[in-house]
């Protein structure tokens, strides 16, 4: 998967453990900074403690991020700039 740096890609995980929402979900970690899904309904999550852990993710520098959902689901994103014109 691509994207423009400025552009925002939806992120989304389910999340639960016996009926409760399990998280929050850190996707990409660095030094400064992370990729981290929360359930409290903001940052593009539709509704806060449903189980379901979302972030309208916005990258702040170009590069290639790999997300890991689980242990077998990895997703491979890259940034990178965007034309001028």
């Amino acid at each position: 998967m691509s994207l423009a740096l400025g552009q925002s890609l939806f992120l989304s995980a389910l999340s639960i453990n016996c009926a409760q929402p399990k998280g929050p979900i850190t996707l990409w970690q660095a030094p400064d900074q992370a990729i981290v899904l929360q359930d409290e309904g903001t940052f593009g999550d539709l509704e806060a403690h449903d189980g379901i852990f979302s972030l309208n993710w916005t990258p702040s520098e170009a590069g290639v991020y790999l997300l890991q959902f689980s242990d077998t689901d990895v997703v491979n994103v890259t940034v990178f700039q965007g034309l001028k014109n």
